[in-house]
């Protein structure tokens, strides 16, 4: 609704794949363990994609995977970050 758009047209998680990337750059990143790293590099291909596509096309929603994948980016560099510790261990 913000940008103007129906309802009809809303990008929902597991119908478009930008919204779908993104949840799975939070999913991936929340699991314990460091297996769910090896699944980050394509949503964050994907993401780079869709905003590199979106910007193309002037449009104003191009910021959201952009940031997803810079948050994403950012959250494995924190020490302790993504698959730094094991659930459940200090």
């Amino acid at each position: 609704p913000a940008a103007g758009r129906p309802a009809q047209g809303a990008e929902v998680f597991g119908i478009a794949p930008d919204p779908t990337a993104i949840a799975t750059l939070g999913i991936a990143l929340m699991a314990a363990g460091r297996w769910p790293l090896l699944l980050l590099p394509l949503p964050l291909a994907w993401c780079a994609a869709g905003a590199a596509t979106l910007h193309a096309l002037g449009s104003a929603q191009a910021w959201a995977p952009a940031l997803a994948a810079a948050l994403a980016l950012g959250a494995l560099a924190l020490p302790g970050g993504a698959g730094g510790r094991e659930a459940g261990r200090p």
